[in-house]
C-alpha cells in the first residue's frame, strides 16, 4: 500500500525519489527522467505547500542566448542559486519562439532538484538538437489519444486515420512537426 507522503517529513530524501508517483516520471532512452511537475511535487513533500518560493531573473537576453537565475528560498531562510540557458544549439527550432519560457523552466528545474537533492534529471532540462531523438515513454502510452494530442494534429493539418493510442498521436505529431520544420 502506498503511504501519505503529504504529512511526514523526509529526511532521506533519496528514499523520497523512490516514493515519486509514475505520471510525473518519464523514460527517455531507456533512463528515467523527473518532470517538472515531479519536482514540483517532491518540493511540496520535503518543505510543504507554501514552505518556499521560486524567483526567476533574467540574467542575459540576446538574438543568441537567455540566461535566467532562479532562487529558491525556504521559510526557514536557507536559499539556492541556479540557472538555465536556452540558445539556438539545444533548443529545437519547433521551440525558438518559446525560449523564454524554456530559459525559465530549466532554471526552476535545475534548483528544484538542488533543493530537494533529486537524484534524477529533469526531462525539461535535457538539450535537445536537431537530430531525430527517441520518443520519450509514458505510462499512459496504450490509452486511447488525449484531446490535446488530437487538437495539435488538427492544428498540423493531419489529414490520416486518426491514431488509436497516445503513443501513436505522439508519433505522428513528431513526424508532422519534423516535416514543418523542414
Amino acid at each position: 500500500m502506498d503511504q501519505d507522503t503529504s504529512s511526514k517529513k523526509f529526511t532521506d530524501l533519496a528514499e523520497l525519489d523512490a516514493r515519486i508517483p509514475k505520471n510525473l516520471m518519464m523514460t527517455y532512452q531507456g533512463k528515467p527522467y523527473i518532470l517538472k511537475s515531479g519536482l514540483e511535487w517532491k518540493a511540496v513533500q520535503v518543505f510543504g505547500i507554501g514552505g518556499y518560493s521560486i524567483d526567476m531573473e533574467i540574467v542575459e537576453r540576446d538574438d543568441n542566448r537567455i540566461v535566467v537565475k532562479a532562487t529558491f528560498s525556504t521559510q526557514e531562510g536557507a536559499t539556492f542559486v541556479n540557472f538555465g540557458e536556452c540558445n539556438k544549439q539545444n533548443t529545437p527550432p519547433i521551440m525558438a519562439k518559446y525560449a523564454l519560457h524554456l530559459a525559465v523552466t530549466r532554471a526552476e528545474c535545475r534548483v528544484l532538484r538542488m533543493a530537494t537533492a533529486c537524484g534524477y534529471v529533469a526531462y525539461e532540462e535535457m538539450e535537445t538538437t536537431n537530430g531525430d531523438k527517441e520518443i520519450p515513454a509514458s505510462p499512459t502510452d496504450n490509452q486511447p489519444p488525449t484531446e490535446a494530442q488530437l487538437k495539435t494534429l488538427k492544428s498540423l493539418k493531419f489529414s490520416g486515420e486518426a491514431p488509436k493510442t497516445q503513443a501513436e498521436a505522439k508519433e505522428m505529431i513528431a513526424e508532422m512537426m519534423k516535416q514543418e520544420a523542414v
